[in-house]
């Protein structure tokens, strides 16, 4: 990448791999000067006055992001998706609501590779921790619910308060009631163990943490304060 940019100070080469996939290699100093604006509009979550290549509009619905999310530079985030505070998006998430709505609360983690999609709605409540690879496409998740890496929750899965959903399991249409542990494929139900519960009190502290450190740090896109 240095080589492309001849910038060798320049360490943001995620966002110069984008900018070079978007528009091509430059040629001589008017285009560096020009590949560096728009590197440094990324940074800041806006492309050249047009809005986030990473956030975009479809259908007249524009995401609706809480000013103190962290959204990395890796996240893609499409339509009518609303995100409450203190949640954070993690590199490779994909949040893609251009069929219905998606709707995330206060304080989750959505962390690297999840995919959230639907068909009409789409519903997480409060402390949800999506782990690495997890898919939730449609349906309706509670608040205090942990989903296991590579975990998959299928369209109009209906997902309780305090649930612990393990690591490769499949969640259907089956509702899942409160305090709950679900393993296997498909899904089996069990009450939770009592580790567990205390487990899924705060499961997205340290991601909560994370995200502002990032956010202190200059990383991911930065949301502007509405209104």
């Amino acid at each position: 990448m240095a080589n492309l940019c001849k910038e060798r100070h320049c360490r943001n080469v995620a966002n110069c791999a984008l900018i070079l996939a978007r528009f091509g290699r430059f040629n001589g100093q008017t285009r560096r000067a020009s590949l560096y604006n728009e590197r440094r509009f990324i940074r800041k979550g806006i492309d050249n006055g047009e809005g986030s290549i990473l956030i975009r509009s479809i259908g007249g619905k524009t995401p609706q992001i809480h000013p103190s999310v962290f959204v990395s530079e890796a996240a893609y985030i499409v339509g009518d998706v609303i995100i409450g505070e203190g949640t954070s998006i993690w590199p490779g998430a994909v949040i893609r609501a251009d069929y219905g709505q998606i709707v995330i609360g206060k304080n989750c983690s959505i962390q690297d590779n999840c995919v959230l999609h639907t068909d009409d709605y789409l519903e997480l409540g409060d402390n949800v921790l999506m782990t690495h690879g997890a898919v939730i496409h449609g349906g309706k998740v509670g608040s205090n619910v942990l989903v296991g890496v590579n975990a998959v929750c299928l369209e109009d899965c209906q997902v309780g308060d305090y649930v612990l959903i393990g690591a490769g399991a499949i969640v259907t249409g089956t509702p899942i009631p409160d305090e709950s542990l679900v393993i296997g494929v498909p899904g089996r139900i069990r009450p939770l163990p009592e580790q567990h519960r205390k487990r899924l009190e705060n499961p997205t502290a340290r991601y909560q943490e994370n995200g502002r450190r990032f956010i202190a740090a200059g990383l991911g896109l930065q949301i502007p304060e509405t209104g």
